[in-house]
């Protein structure tokens, strides 16, 4: 048993590795040139990712399949590693565009591209089910605090703090963008009348198929591409210049967050806020445990923080999250929280 759960996380992992090792080879043998891995990360950012945010909430049923409660849990419980991110990139680092990016670390997982499949494997449908909902409120707080963090530790940042910029910032991102488009449309179907099959009388997938599969296609490059983007920009020579930064946040992610999350989910369940059931322990892995979103090298580029050491952060914490995850599920089997 032990043995095929380390498989399990193994195979939820590898393929990350393995793209972005794709990546690296290939610029190694000078497949593409050193301005391609640059060129495919801001095509990733601005069209594949924001669309693939945008399908995640599009393709959910309805907008109240979203668990008030649990949402709620959800965001005071990110909001607090977020708290802690920003003030382990104060303690960790004397370098102002590194500390944005190590706090987007702490509270940002990869709980769309990891975390539905890794989820669904260790509870089945019904961890789909509560986790699927759960991605609108958990990535528009990935990215709106990211985009906050990003805004105000960066290389251009001035001493003085602008909230119009900030904010500003918030809406122009691609990613938020796509989130707050896909909730329009969640919000504008639940009002429209529906056909005799069921469906609303106006829909991309029923109406405007060839736009919905465009967008279905450039949802379906935005991971594989900015990976092997990140695999062309990743530099084993930068590690040691970036060892003590890379270590704790790479803790932080994997060790610390889900840690601090699953001791205020056990005590949120033993106050009554929600009944705790295998299904929404597997939903909470996803969010707390899995390494840090792809996206998040791709959007500190764009942001001019520093987008070496997140690519870097992407890097080790898949690397790494291999371990973790697996200890984690062998310990929550053991507790039979699985």
């Amino acid at each position: 048993m032990i043995l095929e759960w380390f498989i399990f996380a193994f195979n939820a992992i590898a393929p990350i590795i393995g793209l972005i090792g794709l990546g690296y080879i290939l610029r190694q043998k000078n497949f593409f040139s050193a301005s391609f891995p640059k060129e495919a990360n801001k095509f990733a950012f601005h069209y594949c990712i924001g669309t693939m945010q945008f399908l995640n909430i599009y393709n959910l049923d309805s907008i109240h399949d979203i668990p008030v409660t649990v949402t709620i849990f959800v965001v005071i419980a990110l909001s607090l590693l977020s708290v802690l991110g920003l003030i382990m990139g104060h303690i960790c680092t004397d370098k102002h565009e590194r500390i944005g990016v190590i706090a987007q670390t702490w509270m940002r997982s990869n709980s769309a591209v990891i975390g539905i499949p890794l989820a669904t494997a260790i509870g089945g449908s019904a961890a789909a089910a509560v986790l699927t909902p759960l991605q609108a409120p958990a990535v528009i707080m990935y990215n709106s605090m990211s985009v906050i963090f990003l805004s105000i530790y960066n290389r251009n940042a001035e001493s003085k703090i602008d909230g119009g910029r900030i904010v500003r910032s918030v809406f122009k991102n691609p990613l938020v963008k796509g989130l707050l488009l896909g909730i329009l449309a969640l919000a504008i179907r639940e009002v429209l009348p529906v056909n005799e099959l069921g469906h609303p009388v106006i829909s991309l997938r029923y109406n405007l198929p060839f736009l919905y599969d465009i967008l279905g296609s450039l949802s379906k490059v935005a991971t594989p591409l900015a990976l092997v983007a990140l695999g062309g920009q990743f530099s084993f020579g930068a590690v040691k210049s970036l060892r003590r930064e890379i270590i704790t946040t790479t803790l932080g992610r994997l060790v610390a967050a889900p840690a601090i999350g699953f001791t205020l989910a056990y005590t949120a369940s033993r106050m009554g806020f929600f009944a705790w059931e295998p299904a929404l322990v597997a939903a909470f892995i996803a969010v707390f445990a899995s390494p840090v979103s792809v996206s998040s090298a791709p959007m500190a580029s764009e942001m001019n923080a520093d987008d070496v050491l997140a690519g870097q952060l992407v890097v080790w914490t898949s690397l790494m999250g291999t371990v973790s995850l697996f200890v984690l599920i062998v310990l929550f089997q053991a507790l039979s929280w699985l």
